[in-house]
């Protein structure tokens, strides 16, 4: 039973490093697909332009409204992963006192865990340091030199 789960261990450890590898390789944009892009935008902002009446300044009415649809619409999603994640830690704490994980791979599956959450957290900060970023500059005590 432990080498078996030696070999579990490894044949995650071989995956999670292959799917590290693979998200890492990201395609070049096509450059038709950029230029439509830009000229999407600029079409958007001309048609907001035109819709607009001399006397208004923006659709401030439909703001309100569109974040109480988000809202509403978001909402149950999360409740539900919510509900799915405290079901999957209280399966593991079950099958922990149950015996069917053993501590050498109880040990490996933490190990695996945390640096999980390592590289995911290391995804979203690359991902969102603009926003991070904007969010420190405006904050009362930050100092820009």
């Amino acid at each position: 039973m432990e080498c078996f789960g030696a070999f579990l261990t490894l044949v995650t450890i071989v995956l999670v490093a292959w799917v590290i590898r693979l998200s890492r390789q990201v395609a070049a944009p096509d450059p038709r697909l950029v230029e439509l892009t830009r000229q999407l935008v600029q079409l958007e902002q001309r048609l907001g332009r035109l819709e607009r009446r001399p006397g208004e300044v923006g659709p401030a009415a439909d703001d309100l409204k569109d974040e109480e649809k988000n809202l509403a619409t978001r909402a149950p999603i999360w409740l539900g992963a919510i509900a799915l994640s405290l079901a999957g830690v209280f399966l593991v704490k079950y099958s922990f006192e149950q015996g069917w994980i053993s501590p050498t791979i109880r040990v490996a599956i933490g190990i695996l865990f945390g640096l999980g959450m390592l590289g995911g957290g290391e995804l979203l900060r690359q991902k969102n340091a603009r926003i991070g970023g904007r969010i420190w500059s405006r904050s009362p005590g930050s100092r820009r030199p």
